[in-house]
Parts: structure tokens; sequence; C-alpha cells
């Protein structure tokens, strides 16, 4: 078969498989929050954003072992600042986003801590006059012990007797109604998960196969299918949890997604192989920070909900970040008389 039927039939299936992966996902997680007794952020914050993380964590493994640590860390970067922005963003424009008080109170202040600490962290070894910044091994054993902290902690608290059930979304009836058995919905839940790594790695492949057969360069392939392409397990899930009025569940998956970016595949990256990066890296962990904080900021607005004009500003930031990277791409690539 020719490249550009094969890429064809790559990106419709890839798509297939996210749409149907991302069904499946929402309503066994849906299901197994209802038989647990707790939140479907809880389910999202961990189980779901660990899941959708799977290529996030293939790829940085693999470029740590490899020795490309710089490849590593702008990939989780660059997923984690598409979770909190476009990701959530696009999900807001689609329907206003409800914060709970849970997760405005404890979560996305962890989530903030755990940004800054790593930046700073990443950043001191410039404070003290070196041209390149980055992580040692002991200080992502300490930031692997805080993300493992807060996992446990999460997870006792939501199974934990007397716990407050916070889900209190229209859309669970249905769920209450049908009790699908917990195993049934641990398996619908894994392979959902599977479905949607394989849709997003096929999706990924066709769509660069279709940009090469339109001439487009490697660099912006990179810069826009591939970063995009590992983000579309998260996005289709967010989707979809918002489709069904699972706002929690779609917070939970930004969240969860970030932190399990930058608090577990980050400090496992670094312990495989720690990276010397360059000073730039610097901006993109600002953005990302930015990025934390300015949802932080919508999420206690008006009805501590986010709306669809923050939904939209929230893209726009993804966007604008996207632009200033391509742009300093090709400056970079042309250079001096390029």
């Amino acid at each position: 078969m020719s490249p550009l039927p094969l890429s064809i039939l790559q990106l419709a299936g890839g798509i297939v498989l996210l749409i149907v992966g991302g069904t499946g996902l929402v309503r066994s997680s849906v299901a197994l929050a209802e038989r647990l007794g707790v939140s479907t952020f809880v389910i999202g914050v961990t189980i779901v954003a660990w899941g959708t993380s799977a290529p996030e964590t293939a790829l940085n493994v693999i470029a740590s072992i490899e020795d490309k640590g710089a490849l590593a860390f702008g990939n989780l970067v660059g997923a984690s600042i598409a979770n909190l922005t476009l990701i959530l963003g696009i999900a807001a424009l689609v329907r206003p986003l409800p914060v709970a008080a849970d997760i405005r109170r404890r979560a996305l202040p962890f989530m903030l801590t755990l940004l800054l600490v790593v930046t700073a962290v990443i950043a001191w070894p410039a404070l003290r006059g070196r041209a390149t910044v980055g992580m040692d091994r002991p200080g992502a054993a300490v930031l692997l012990g805080a993300f493992v902290f807060y996992a446990v902690l999460t997870v006792w608290g939501a199974l934990r007797p007397g716990a407050r059930d916070i889900r209190g979304r229209k859309g669970e009836e249905d769920v209450r109604r049908s009790r699908m058995p917990i195993w049934l919905a641990i398996l619908i839940l894994v392979v959902s998960i599977a479905l949607l790594v394989l849709g997003g790695a096929l999706a990924v492949d066709g769509a660069s196969g279709l940009a090469r057969w339109l001439g487009l360069g490697e660099q912006v392939i990179g810069l826009t299918i591939v970063a995009l392409g590992t983000t579309s397990p998260e996005l289709v899930a967010t989707l979809m949890a918002i489709r069904q009025r699972q706002g929690d569940l779609a917070l939970g998956n930004a969240i969860g997604s970030t932190l399990f970016n930058m608090g577990f595949i980050l400090a496992l990256a670094t312990l495989i192989h720690p990276a010397d990066l360059p000073l730039t890296v610097l901006y993109s962990l600002g953005a990302l920070c930015a990025a934390a904080i300015v949802l932080s900021v919508f999420s206690r607005t008006a009805e501590a909900k986010v709306t669809r004009v923050e939904g939209g500003l929230l893209a726009g930031i993804y966007v604008a970040w996207a632009a200033i990277i391509a742009a300093r791409a090709a400056m970079t690539a042309t250079g001096p008389g390029g």
C-alpha cells in the first residue's frame, strides 16, 4: 500500500480508537467512582491520569536511556502546558467547568507548589553561575517521594470511612441505576486506556505521514503533530467527560496528568540519566507555572467555574506559547546568515 492511503487509514483508525476508548473510559471511571464511593475527580487524578500519560512515560523513559534528556524534558513540559491550557480551555469552551471546593483548596495548590519547587530546583545551577540547568538524582528522589506522598494521601483520603463525597454531578444517575460490577468497570477502564494510547499512536503516525506528503518539515511536525499527539488521550478523555457532564473527571485528568508528568516521569527520567539542559528551558517552565496560576485564579472566579471566556483565554495562552516556541525554533534553524 502506498504511503498516502496508509497514512489516511492510520489517521482514521486512530481517531476511531480514540473515540471508543474515551467513551469507555468515562463510563467505566464514573461507574468505578460510584462503586468505591469516591468522587470522579479522585479516579481522574489517579487511575485515568496515570493511564492516559502512558505515551509520555514510554517516550521519556526511552529518551533518558538514550541520553536525550532535553527531548524528554521538552515533551513533559509541553504536554503539561497543553493539559492546563489547551485541553481544559477547549473543555470549558464546550461547557463551563465547575471547580469543587476540594480541588480549589488541595489539588490546585499542591500542583502549583510542586511546579514552583521543580522550577526552583532546575534553575538553581544557573543562580550559581553555570551555563546549564537541571536536576540531580537526590533532587529527583525527593520529587518522586513528594509525588508518591500526594498520591497515597489522595487515595487514602478518598477511601477512608466517612470521607466526604463531592460528586453530586448530573450524569451519574444512570450509572447508579446500572450498578456496573466493579470488576467489569476496571476491565473496561484498562481496555479503554489501551485503546486511547494505541489510537493516539496511530493518529500521530497517520498525521505525520500526511504532513510529510504535504511537504511539511520534520521540525514543524515535531512541534505540532507529535507534541499534540502525545496528549491526544487526555484531550479525548476530557472531551468525552465534558460531553457526559463529568467536569470533575475532566479536571482530575488534566491536573493528575500534569502532576504525573512533572512529579513521577520527570523524577524517573532524571534517576535514569540526569540531563544538562539549556537555560532556555526556564522560559517553558515559567510558562507552565503561569498556566497553573491562571487556572487557579479562574477556578476562584464567579460561581467557582472556568467559564467559556476563561476557557478561550486558556486556549489562547497555549496558541501564543506554541507560536513563540515555533518562531524561536525557526530563528535558531536559520541562524545568522542562514
